[in-house]
């Protein structure tokens, strides 16, 4: 096995051990036995604070004969690096790479085990000495370990962040390093103080007095936005960086290099970010880990509990198919994306005992991986934990035993997708029709902004579930991508909750849309600018829709209840639970208003909606292309107060920005296409049996399915159907 063997397959591998680790002898038991099903590939994860107690004293052996048996069972290797679990000596020989609190406290923790949370938050490597030792044991463990062609893929970062908060209390870092690096980092984006002191409303007289502010909780001030651009933008990404560098450099086989999280940052740019300091970007997926968002619709049984169709519905919509279209759209075009710690077994936190997940959970899993994209797969983990905070979850064999219902399901679905590798185990190569706008200004000033920030994931996961519910394969376009030629060739760009925003980024929405775009935006399109500082018109882009602004207020929910809003502070600050009426191409349609009741007085735009006698939502005209606003969030309706008057507004609005989709009555289809072949994966996400007509195309015929029942309908028309189970997942692959 090499690099080269390996990647003419679908990763699908399995974790295999880290330290401490499980005897040897069943630890390649358990090897063979993924072997035998199908698997190419196993993960071991290195641990630097483990792997050199002493300085330049390096023990790999046991990693060395796991690689080695490997390679015997032509097995690929996913080796993970885990620096953040620092040695003692590190500790000893620079006291002063602690971390610091907010509160100006040095972090005591020192990992001595990789629970709870793989070491960190670790020392700062901002720190020249513990950058140094790290890169050097980095250096040196893949020297060693390069000599072993079935290592086919390095992973920098378990799970990549500090979690400070969580495990120490505290905000990081603020030490002398880091503030030193957060100034340098200033002064090449200002160049000097007088436009730093102009363009974030302060007044300093000397770089060295710069310093963000540390107080408990979250504010909106200017410095701050800079601030936390800088700690989860720069200072990781450096990090990571550096690390990708090192491999890069002491590699002879020059293998991929990729890091992962623990999920994707949703409606925030950091993954954007993290997916260009290595070749590519991952995540943790444990689907079973939540049920969804307490705001949403769902409905409970007499005691309580969370209805199954619902449960299980939201643990593949979020976990899966959202967390993954946005972790793909988020790599560059092109590059791989990796489920890179997906749930093979029960989730398991100290007596907390979750659900073993049946074969039908792992099947829909699996394949609403392969919908959103993905081109490799790593369970977590093979063989029960031993550790007893993890004790007895997650694996896809029990404690005792060479199979399981799950494993086997996992297994026979690896057969699967590995007769035809070129298929899924290549990007996608054609952009979505639709684009949902991520913009890290936006995501900043919404996460410090209090009572009702966290609108922005609410809204902008809504809007997908609009797409996903109408067969409409979404891209998250980043904002850094406006300006770019290919934004041209999507046929609808939307912003959801879209309180903040640069003068830049509105310049470049007005020239997509002047090109021949079509644009939609929820209420108060830049009310703040990105340094947390509100423009007087209330709005951004006005030319560009054709309105100013006229009025604001808040509006009540359904039956006056509080999903997102803050309870009132005294009478009258809210409107009674509204509906907008449509008008123009819009008239017969209604619209009901979540959050915030914006309305405008028109200047070039055509009214397409009413509230009050006054003007609510509109049309404009400009250049090639068109605008509308709407004056409220209604991202919201999709999964909260859901409604058909919301659903129906939004299928106009997709018909008149000319967006094609199939009704396919609650199942998803989605498709891969590569190597002549095309695979289209469908989800019935309904509580029926449903049976769906794939789209049809004479050009190509069928070759392959997995799950449900396949029938064709006759040689004249070509048409394939698929018959699901509730909640059930297929795949049908074509040959043109």
């Amino acid at each position: 096995m090499n690099k080269e063997k390996f990647y003419a397959q679908f990763a699908f591998g399995s974790h295999l051990c880290r330290k401490p680790m499980p005897p040897m002898c069943e630890m390649k038991r358990d090897m063979e036995i993924l072997k035998s099903r199908g698997f190419n590939l196993i993960k071991i994860q290195a641990h630097w604070g483990l792997d050199e107690p002493a300085e330049n004293i390096m023990d790999t052996a046991a990693y060395e004969e796991l690689v080695d048996y490997a390679g015997k069972l032509d097995m690929g290797v996913y080796m993970g690096l885990t620096n953040e679990q620092a040695p003692n000596w590190l500790w000893e020989k620079y006291p002063d790479c602690r971390m610091t609190a907010h509160n100006g406290s040095a972090l005591a923790y020192q990992a001595q085990y990789t629970l709870p949370a793989d070491g960190k938050p670790g020392p700062c490597y901002d720190h020249p000495g513990a950058m140094a030792a790290q890169l050097d044991f980095t250096a040196r463990f893949v020297e060693r370990l390069s000599v072993y062609e079935n290592i086919v893929i390095w992973n920098t970062w378990q799970e990549i962040g500090y979690w400070s908060e969580h495990l120490t209390g505290g905000h990081v870092c603020y030490c002398d390093n880091t503030m030193n690096f957060f100034r340098e980092w200033l002064k090449g984006k200002y160049k000097n103080l007088d436009a730093l002191n102009r363009a974030l409303s302060v007044n300093y007289s000397d770089w060295k007095y710069i310093a963000p502010d540390r107080q408990n909780g979250t504010s909106c001030l200017p410095m701050d936005f800079e601030w936390q651009y800088f700690m989860n933008h720069v200072q990781i990404g450096n990090v990571l960086q550096k690390r990708c560098e090192t491999i890069k450099a002491h590699d002879m086989h020059k293998r991929p290099v990729f890091a992962h999280k623990s999920a994707p940052a949703f409606a925030s740019g950091m993954d954007h970010t993290y997916a260009r300091c290595q070749d590519f970007l991952g995540s943790s997926s444990y689907p079973a880990w939540s049920s969804g968002d307490g705001r949403d619709d769902c409905r409970y049984d007499e005691f309580g509990r969370r209805e199954k169709y619902d449960a299980l519905f939201a643990e593949t919509f979020n976990g899966i198919c959202l967390n993954f279209d946005f972790l793909r759209s988020s790599n560059r075009f092109g590059a791989h994306t990796w489920a890179a710690e997906l749930q093979g077994g029960p989730v398991s936190t100290g007596f907390h005992l979750g659900r073993v997940p049946s074969a039908s959970d792992i099947r829909r899993w699996l394949l609403g991986l392969l919908g959103s994209g993905v081109t490799g797969i790593s369970f977590w983990v093979t063989r029960a934990e031993i550790m007893a905070g993890e004790m007895n979850g997650f694996s896809l064999l029990d404690n005792e035993g060479s199979t399981t219902e799950r494993l086997e399901e996992a297994g026979n679905i690896a057969k699967f997708i590995n007769k035809y590798p070129d298929l899924f185990n290549t990007p996608a190569a054609q952009r979505a029709q639709v684009g949902i706008i991520v913009d890290e200004d936006n995501y900043i000033g919404c996460s410090r902004l209090a009572q009702g920030g966290d609108g922005l994931g609410y809204s902008m996961r809504g809007w997908y579930k609009y797409m996903f519910d109408n067969n409409i394969s979404v891209d998250f376009v980043h904002a850094e991508e406006l300006g770019e030629e290919y934004i041209g060739s999507y046929k609808l760009l939307v912003m959801p909750f879209p309180l903040f925003m640069s003068d830049k980024t509105a310049e470049n929405f007005g020239k997509y849309v002047e090109d021949g775009g079509f644009l939609v935006s929820e209420a108060t399109p830049g009310r703040i600018r990105e340094n947390g500082m509100t423009r007087r018109e209330t709005m951004a882009m006005r030319d560009i829709f054709g309105v100013k602004h006229k009025s604001l207020k808040m509006v009540s929910e359904p039956n006056y209840g509080h999903r997102f809003t803050p309870g009132p502070r005294t009478w009258g600050e809210y409107l009674d639970p509204a509906k907008f009426a449509g008008a123009g191409i819009f008239e017969g349609y209604d619209l009901p208003a979540n959050l915030y009741v914006q309305c405008f007085e028109l200047d070039k735009a055509e009214e397409i909606l009413q509230f009050d006698q006054m003007t609510a939502g509109a049309l404009n005209c400009r250049g090639k292309g068109r605008a509308v606003i709407i004056g409220s969030y209604i991202g919201h309706s999709a999964a909260a107060y859901r409604n058909d008057s919301s659903d129906n507004f939004v299928k106009k609005l997709l018909s008149v920005a000319g967006v094609a989709y199939p009704d396919a009555k609650g199942v998803n289809i989605r498709e891969r296409r590569a190597d002549k072949k095309k695979a289209y994966i469908i989800f019935n996400t309904t509580s029926e049996i449903q049976k769906t007509a794939l789209p049809p195309d004479r050009s190509y015929r069928y070759l392959d399915s997995y799950g449900g029942k396949v029938s064709k309908c006759c040689k004249e028309c070509g048409l394939i159907f698929v018959e699901c189970e509730p909640l059930e997942a297929a795949a049908v692959v074509l040959q043109s």
